[in-house]
């Protein structure tokens, strides 16, 4: 059985108005793997998270979370309130 990705990102771009954030992003993590995002301020680590989790919109490519697309799944933005967190 292959391995499945928990973490798949796939030539994403990210612009905010005329300033791109993230330009043909793409890696894979697997269950076990660890990683780091570094880089110096505004070099778009927020932004990369945010894109994983659904929370930014991308221009294209593709962004799952366990084989899922949050922002797909649930709709853009994913919407948290404060009644769903309990």
């Amino acid at each position: 059985m292959a391995e499945k990705y928990v973490v798949e990102v796939k030539n994403v771009v990210v612009s905010h108005r005329e300033n791109v954030a993230l330009k043909n992003i793409s890696f894979n993590i697997f269950a076990g793997e660890f990683i780091g995002v570094m880089g110096p301020n505004g070099a778009g680590k927020t932004t990369l998270l945010n894109a994983i989790s659904g929370l930014e919109k991308l221009v294209s490519g593709t962004s799952r979370l366990f084989q899922n697309s949050l922002a797909e799944e649930y709709g853009f933005p994913v919407s948290v309130s404060n009644s769903s967190l309990g």
